[in-house]
């Protein structure tokens, strides 16, 4: 099929009716608020993820989820759920999304910004064999995002997403692997505009459970960022970690973990992580989940660094209809645009989502971010220092039983300064009409 202004708008028409919000495609790690201001379908580099204690949000996450890099920038991102085959314990899903769009600065440029409107159609199909209480279980997310400008179009763009997850349990031990794979052409805060990627990232688990109150495990993960005229990036992690539960309501472990790095143009590099584990709920509407600690950083050539790292998400909800989300995160990243460079970034994502009656749902988003950037060489002085911070309120209104409306706008703003800094102001505004049966 050949792509061109014209085409996406029509078969919008034909396959835009949707159903309730989904998120068949998630990130390993939660996406920061840079991720969001700049390419909110791109994979995020980062530690794997830790094991939800009971109730933790992701369970149930809403619509109005920021952290999530499916669902943060998505803005009218409806999905069509359709079951076209469940036999015994397979089942096979098809989704088709559809928004329309107007971005004031796409190409993400401190002068003269281009802003256009496109129409994008996602369709997306998901294959599971099995459940959670299965022995076995396997599951499979293809996505293709395919985005039509309206002037611009020579930066029309098919993105392709793919996942998969296999889970086997063996007594008292669960194998688990964990892989996602993303072609993208869009925005990327530290290039300072668009830059097409491929990135691979993949994670290995045993867990072995000693008691009822003890376990252990193994990691092993790999990130991989393949740039097209970028730095490319690659990391790989080798950890254990050891949990104790105190109580129903309180699980406590520790992980240690040694990443090689591997920056085109940097070389050769090690870390070592050395983290919390947390699983607790406090309160009956509150969750507490993720890992905090030190990084310890030997550069390629410069002093050893010492870091706080690591990702904590709180959940809440204060009653059946409102529910609050917060991600802490702090991190380090290697630069894909600033030779030698790498940047800790540090921040935060609040979402909140209201249902009022029986027709309409409001959604407020907040991100900020402060990275600052970092030399991994004694001759080379970095001085960039990147200030993001988005916010994104959204209205759902339920008009009939198979019909609502949507609208939402996002205002991002990059006060970024020094060397190879790339500011930029982005406004974003989403209009739709969802239909559902």
């Amino acid at each position: 099929m050949i792509l061109n202004k014209n085409s996406g708008p029509a078969l919008l028409l034909v396959i835009g009716a949707c159903v309730a919000f989904q998120a068949p495609l998630q990130a390993i790690d939660p996406a920061s608020a840079r991720d969001i201001a700049g390419a909110p379908q791109a994979v995020p580099s980062g530690p794997e993820p830790l094991a939800p204690a009971p109730g933790n949000p992701d369970a149930d996450a809403t619509a109005t989820d920021a952290s999530n890099p499916d669902t943060a920038n998505a803005y009218l991102d409806e999905t069509l759920r359709y079951t076209v085959a469940q036999e015994k314990r397979w089942k096979v899903d098809m989704y088709a999304s559809q928004y329309w769009r107007y971005d004031s600065n796409f190409l993400l440029r401190n002068g003269n910004p281009q802003s256009d409107s496109m129409w994008i159609l996602r369709p997306d199909v998901r294959v599971v064999f099995g459940d959670d209480k299965s022995t076995l279980k396997f599951s499979a997310d293809y996505a293709a995002e395919l985005t039509w400008l309206a002037k611009n179009t020579a930066e029309d763009s098919v993105n392709h997403f793919l996942r998969t997850e296999l889970k086997y349990l063996a007594n008292k031990t669960t194998f688990t692997f964990q892989g996602n794979y993303a072609l993208i052409t869009g925005g990327d805060v530290d290039v300072g505009g668009q830059a097409q990627r491929v990135q691979l990232q993949s994670v290995m688990e045993v867990r072995h459970e000693l008691s009822d109150k003890v376990g252990i495990g193994t990691v092993i993960s790999s990130s991989i960022s393949d740039y097209k005229s970028y730095n490319d990036v690659s990391v790989t992690r080798f950890g254990g970690y050891g949990d104790y539960t105190f109580s129903p309501s309180l699980r406590l472990g520790l992980q240690f973990d040694e990443n090689l790095e591997d920056v085109q143009g940097t070389g050769s590099q090690t870390v070592q992580d050395a983290l919390l584990r947390v699983n607790w709920n406090p309160l009956p509407k509150l969750t507490v989940a993720g890992g905090v600690g030190a990084e310890f950083r030997h550069p390629k050539d410069n002093s050893e660094v010492t870091s706080p790292t690591g990702t904590l998400t709180f959940g809440y909800d204060l009653g059946p209809k409102t529910k609050i989300r917060l991600d802490l995160y702090d991190r380090t990243q290697n630069s894909a645009a600033l030779t030698g460079e790498y940047f800790q970034s540090t921040g935060m994502v609040l979402g909140v989502s209201q249902k009022i009656g029986e027709k309409l749902y409001l959604g407020l988003d907040l991100g900020a971010d402060n990275s600052v950037y970092r030399s991994s060489f004694r001759t080379l002085v970095a001085s960039r220092h990147d200030q993001v911070f988005f916010y994104r309120p959204s209205i759902k209104y339920a008009m009939f039983t198979h019909l609502s409306a949507d609208i939402s706008y996002q205002g991002t703003f990059n006060s970024s300064t020094g060397y190879g800094a790339e500011p930029f102001n982005r406004d974003i505004l989403g209009i739709g009409v969802t239909a559902t049966w």
